[in-house]
Order: structure tokens, then C-alpha cells, then sequence
């Protein structure tokens, strides 16, 4: 990185940017260079994705990878007319690999078995519930806290999903069966309210939707509680879909049934169903 492409970069920050964001980014292209220097690189998406790599191992916040990221790709945007197809670190070494049982989730057998155990009082019912839709239907934790009293149609319920498609908002009917269906029933007949939402959380004297954060921790406490080690709302549907995908269903249903594109259906949960063939006897055995 040239001393004259950072005084060019600096004067287009200058025209684009407020002082605070191009003193940060100019940071964060000096930060990069010297390890540029220190490591023997030249500049390249390959570098870049090193360094973001070394900053994660660092102990850096997401908030400020995301930041260093947008510095370098506005950076090599500007001074080289290209785009950088680098994303943080923690969502490309992800979707590098396969996800994995008792690392990325639980086993489904166990989460039936929490989801049976979570009884007795109000806010017992309120959290199996919650699991009955991010296990049953495979629903994001925003996807739960969008849920309404009347996407709830026993023993289906009607999923908003938007993710895949833009700021397309898109209906995903799921049959959750008989007994999630019982549960989240239960936990309905349990409220005295009137709010539209399907989860509710008490709030000064009052009731209102949980905050996605709210599902995060109270998922992770649960799990802790029950399973021995803490999950995210996110590793229910990791556990939906590879109970699916051992049972045989294809990939493109899998897909459909999580909002997500085939491409990353196989790429996640398609061991899984050749580690059950590869389980099936032999023709001579």
C-alpha cells in the first residue's frame, strides 16, 4: 500500500466520509499496512481475510472486525475500482464446513426431552413454547418474536420469514404435530392478556414482545440447565434439520423447511444423510 494511494484514499474520506469515520478508517488501512509489513504480504483478498483472522484471534468485538472490513473493502473499492468478496471472519470459517453434533448443536432426542420437562409455572410454559417453534418449525429468534396469536392454526403455524428473499416477507405454513401444538396451546389458556404476539414478555405493569436478545439468553440458559452446555436459539434449527436429514428427507424440503437456499441445505446437513447410508449393511453382509 503506497504512501500516495492512502493520501488519495484520505482526500476521498475527506469529500465522503465525517472526521470521526475517516480518522477511524485511516486506522484501520495504517493497522493493516504495517501488518502487511510485519507478515511479508501484499494486498489481496487472501491478506485481507489474515488479518481479519488475526484480529478475531485477538479477542477483537464483532462491531469492530465489521468495522476494520468496511474500511478495507471502501479502501481497494475506491483506490482499485473492485469490489473485496471477503465477509468476518466468524461467518466464513461457518459456512466452511459441516455442522456438528454436541459442537454446533444439540441432539434432537435431548431437546425433546427439555421441551417435555419445561412445566409449572407461567414462565416455564412461555419458554417451551418458544423451543416448540425454533425446534419444531425451524424458526430464527426474530422469526419467533414476529410471530403472531393468528399464525397459530393447530397443528400448524405460519412462519414470516424475509431473510432469503430481500425485504420480501414470505409465509412459511409448518406442521408442528399434535403434542408442540398441545404445549403452545397450553401456554396461551396460561395468559390473561389481550396483545397480538404469540410470546409476550412482562414489561412496567404491561406486556410487549420479547427482544430477540431475551429468546438468545433464554435458550442458552435452558439448554445450559438441561443439556450441560449452552446452545443458541440457532443450533434448534441445526437440530431440526438433521433430524430431518437422518430420516431421509431431501435437501431441497430441508431448504424450503428453514428458508434457506439448497446450495447451503447440502453444504450443511448433506453429511449427515451419507453418514446414515453409509450406517446401511452392506448387500453381503
Amino acid at each position: 500500500m503506497s504512501l500516495e494511494s492512502k493520501k488519495q484514499f484520505e482526500l476521498e474520506l475527506d469529500r465522503t466520509k465525517s472526521n470521526t469515520t475517516k480518522k477511524l478508517y485511516m486506522e484501520t488501512i495504517n493497522r493493516f499496512d504495517k501488518w502487511l509489513d510485519n507478515n511479508s504480504k501484499e494486498p489481496s483478498q487472501k491478506s485481507v481475510r489474515e488479518f481479519l483472522n488475526d484480529l478475531h484471534g485477538q479477542g477483537l468485538a464483532s462491531s469492530s472486525q465489521n468495522r476494520h472490513l468496511s474500511a478495507l473493502k471502501t479502501y481497494f473499492r475506491k483506490m482499485r475500482n473492485e469490489e473485496l468478496a471477503v465477509e468476518s471472519t466468524q461467518k466464513s470459517e461457518k459456512e466452511k464446513r459441516p455442522v456438528i453434533e454436541g459442537e454446533d448443536y444439540p441432539n434432537p432426542e435431548k431437546v425433546k426431552e427439555l421441551i417435555r420437562n419445561l412445566d409449572g409455572k407461567f414462565l416455564n410454559l412461555r419458554d417451551r413454547a418458544i423451543f416448540c417453534v425454533g425446534f419444531g418449525a425451524g424458526a430464527r429468534r426474530g422469526e419467533i418474536v414476529r410471530a403472531d396469536r393468528e399464525h397459530f392454526d393447530p397443528p400448524h403455524i405460519t412462519i414470516l420469514r424475509g431473510k432469503t428473499r430481500g425485504n420480501e416477507v414470505v409465509d412459511h405454513r409448518r406442521k408442528l404435530g399434535e403434542e408442540l401444538s398441545g404445549y403452545i396451546q397450553e401456554y396461551l389458556d396460561a395468559r390473561s392478556d389481550n396483545n397480538e404476539a404469540l410470546f409476550i414478555t412482562r414489561k412496567n405493569d404491561g406486556v410487549e414482545r420479547p427482544h430477540p436478545n431475551t429468546i438468545f439468553y433464554m435458550v442458552k440458559k435452558r439448554t445450559g440447565q438441561f443439556l450441560g452446555k449452552k446452545y443458541n436459539p440457532h443450533a434448534l434449527r441445526h437440530a431440526r434439520a438433521s433430524q430431518m436429514a437422518r430420516k431421509g428427507v431431501p435437501m431441497k424440503h430441508i431448504a424450503d423447511y428453514l428458508g434457506i437456499t439448497t446450495d447451503v441445505a447440502d453444504r450443511t446437513y448433506s453429511h449427515l444423510t451419507q453418514r446414515e447410508m453409509d450406517e446401511v449393511p452392506t448387500a453381503m453382509s
